[in-house]
């Protein structure tokens, strides 16, 4: 079980702090997260990581001059010198002319089901048997692939506080996991992978991964090569992901501005 860590009391000291010092807008986040990661490499598991991560982060602005500061302990005498920092470098910045604030509360709906009480108690064993599931369909399907692949669970717990007025505690888990097998049959390669991500292990089909990897490596076999050229693509749902998240960094208006 992840263990339970006030948020809230840092970053209410935080707030009071910077509200004393004549900042024009502030926030401050302070987070704690937790993760399990498998690797696969070869014919079955390379590693398994975890990984905790706990910590604060302030923004402060004055005059359009944006400070940023932020640290990984939430002891009161850190958080004043994150405090501190921030509101220095704030002072000392230059103005952004394109700055106007920060967003106000606003209503939203609760989303339901973000947060599985079986991802926050997976212990790194059980998230290793995961992964034998997703190997051993694969190798149902044919044997003697090498893979590569893997899963990652994490658990977050955040909280949130503005100049302007917001308050917000946050809670979600995700879990997520790969494989891609490589078959050789003579001279002939046949690989491919399959994927999938979900907020709850319940949601994920191991076995299904596995197999429809080994199956989809299969056909590959027999391919024939092509010249290259201008051709026409045909975006499935595995490469659409990666080409929409490159497409919406390349659009960012504040990137294109600084």
């Amino acid at each position: 079980m992840a263990e339970r860590i006030d948020l809230a009391t840092p970053a209410e000291k935080a707030a009071r702090l910077l509200s004393a010092m004549n900042m024009d807008f502030f926030d401050v986040y302070v987070v704690y997260s937790r993760s399990l990661s498998i690797g696969v490499l070869g014919r079955g598991i390379r590693d398994a990581k975890s990984r905790i991560d706990l910590g604060l982060g302030v923004r402060a602005y004055k005059n359009r001059g944006l400070g940023v500061a932020f640290s990984q302990s939430l002891e009161p005498e850190d958080v004043e010198e994150t405090v501190d920092r921030a509101v220095s470098f704030a002072r000392a910045a230059q103005p952004d002319p394109y700055f106007k604030g920060i967003p106000g509360p606003s209503k939203a709906e609760d989303v339901p089901g973000l947060c599985d009480k079986e991802i926050i108690c997976l212990t790194l064993e059980e998230a290793g048997e995961l992964v034998k599931r997703m190997i051993d369909a694969a190798e149902e399907v044919r044997h003697g692939a090498m893979y590569r692949g893997g899963m990652t669970v994490g658990y977050s717990r955040s909280y949130l506080l503005t100049s302007t007025g917001i308050s917000v505690e946050m809670e979600k888990t995700s879990v997520s996991a790969f494989i891609e097998p490589t078959y050789r049959r003579g001279d002939d390669v046949g690989s491919s992978y399959e994927y999938d991500y979900a907020v709850s292990l319940a949601e994920i089909d191991f076995e299904a991964i596995g197999r429809k990897a080994a199956e989809k490596a299969l056909e590959q076999f027999g391919s024939r090569r092509v010249k290259s050229g201008a051709l026409p693509i045909i975006l499935t749902p595995d490469s659409t992901s990666s080409f929409i998240s490159g497409l919406m960094l390349a659009i960012s208006g504040e990137s294109a501005v600084k």
